[in-house]
């Protein structure tokens, strides 16, 4: 995009410097009466708005690049990938009729969201309702299948599980210790973490891990 826009610019440039001189030239020496300066000043400023009109376009096609997620998989090929693990699902077969499918942004406030496909259909032989939950930045991630579920419980739970930076999982910390009477004492606290928060410190884990071998 960077390289097609700026050869725009460059032609325009030089189409504006040619047609100025063109210009300069036949209104100013060819021309016996000298033409009025409007002539040059006038298609001055007019390719001048052109040029910032195409400006404004290129920065704003530039944005909407920006703002587009890096999907790696498409929302086709993620729908064909639930049609046909729910076909091959022993303890669950059937065949997923998707009717309608939604591309949502989820994660906490403040960190990274991830994109998920959430369709919804029916399965043709056990008449099921049938929502599936896909994520569309890590095609390694299980599909999240939900059967005869209702919208809230697909909002509140199915999609909090499959996104990247949920809201926020509980973890369950036992700090043990002893009173001054000997008797031992347990806390036991909660902490916020999240999937990506999980991983992160897995990664971290297995690398030290790999360090002491």
């Amino acid at each position: 995009m960077a390289f097609k826009s700026r050869w725009i610019f460059i032609g325009e440039g030089i189409w504006t410097i040619f047609i100025q001189t063109l210009i300069f030239i036949v209104t100013r020496i060819v021309l016996t009466k000298k033409a009025s300066w409007w002539w040059f000043f006038g298609f001055l400023i007019f390719n001048i708005v052109i040029l910032i009109i195409s400006g404004v376009i290129v920065l704003v096609l530039k944005f909407k690049k920006i703002q587009e997620p890096k999907l790696k998989i498409s929302p086709k090929e993620a729908v064909d990938r639930a049609i046909i693990e729910l076909l091959e699902d022993t303890n669950n077969c059937d065949n997923f009729i998707v009717k309608d499918r939604l591309i949502l942004n989820v994660g906490q406030e403040g960190a990274k969201k991830t994109n998920l496909l959430w369709a919804t259909g029916r399965g043709s032989e056990k008449n099921q309702k049938v929502d599936a939950i896909i994520n569309l930045e890590d095609p390694n991630e299980e599909i999240s299948w939900l059967f005869n579920a209702t919208d809230d419980k697909i909002m509140n739970e199915a999609i909090r599980l499959a996104a990247e930076n949920p809201a926020s999982e509980v973890k369950e910390e036992i700090v043990s210790g002893t009173d001054p009477y000997g008797r031992p004492i347990i806390t036991t606290t909660r902490k916020s973490q999240s999937r990506a928060e999980k991983k992160e410190e897995e990664e971290k884990k297995e690398a030290m891990e790999a360090n002491l071998m």
